[in-house]
């Protein structure tokens, strides 16, 4: 089988683990950090999301999109 518009078979990667192909650092930050603390971070690291970590637990993912629409007025803050 290949990928729509990617040409690339899907044999090709039938052996790939996720292990192999993962980011092997992840960025965290805390639930109560501001948001312009929290769009500060994702832009220095040059990054699209973070892990939010309370408690040594994964409690959400903050993205740069989260923060930009509750900055537009699109969303409000959950």
């Amino acid at each position: 089988m290949v990928l729509p518009g990617l040409g690339l078979d899907r044999f090709t990667f039938q052996d790939l683990t996720v292990d192999e192909i993962m980011t092997p650092v992840a960025f965290t930050v805390d639930p109560e950090m501001l948001i312009w603390e929290a769009a500060e971070f994702l832009v220095r690291g040059r990054i699209h999301r973070a892990l939010v970590i309370e408690d040594e637990k994964l409690v959400g993912i903050v993205t740069a999109f989260d923060i930009l629409r509750v900055m537009a007025g699109d969303a409000s803050p959950s």
